[in-house]
């Protein structure tokens, strides 16, 4: 199922007093479902989208936070309509010392340099080669993250694909 960012309008129409909202899981009063998400983060996503769908709206106590699955979501806010979302905010501050300063944190022209070093990762004649290797990695293999450098400004994340008999590292 998958949902359209046109259905949750982010201006109200006259006829309406407040925009349309996504679905939204409560969870606990004051916490909502920040202790499930705490526990156990990859399952309950998984399970919130399986009940909610592509488009929901996590209850984390102290503030709430649209979730988006689909990957036409990711290009609509993160490239074609870069310039109507801000990234900034108290939980955007938190989350930029372990993710760095990144595509997806980052705004203006310094986000359009950023897009511009990283388009020809994107090329499809590199992608075709992953897609190979991805096809090579056995179904089921669920590889978790090796390496974690909090002290960085970001997270040093290494997975099978990545680590190819061209680039023995993971860094690609």
């Amino acid at each position: 199922m998958t949902a359209s960012l046109s259905q949750f309008p982010s201006v109200a129409i006259q006829e309406r007093s407040q925009p349309a909202t996504p679905p939204e899981v409560k969870g606990l009063p004051l916490l909502g479902v920040l202790p499930n998400l705490l526990k156990n983060p990859f399952d309950f996503l998984a399970r919130t989208r399986q009940q909610y769908g592509d488009i929901y709206t996590l209850n984390l106590g102290f503030a709430k936070m649209v979730v988006l699955n689909h990957p036409h979501h990711a290009q609509h806010i993160l490239r074609d309509q870069v310039a109507n979302y801000y990234k900034g905010g108290a939980i955007w501050e938190a989350v930029r010392p372990f993710i760095g300063n990144g595509l997806v944190l980052s705004q203006g022209e310094f986000w359009l340099r950023q897009r511009r070093l990283m388009q020809p990762q994107f090329h499809r004649q590199r992608l075709a080669g992953l897609t190979s290797l991805m096809v090579e990695q056995p179904v089921g293999v669920r590889a978790a993250p090796s390496v974690f450098d909090l002290q960085g400004s970001h997270f040093g994340l290494k997975h099978p694909i990545l680590a190819s008999k061209n680039d023995p590292k993971g860094y690609m």
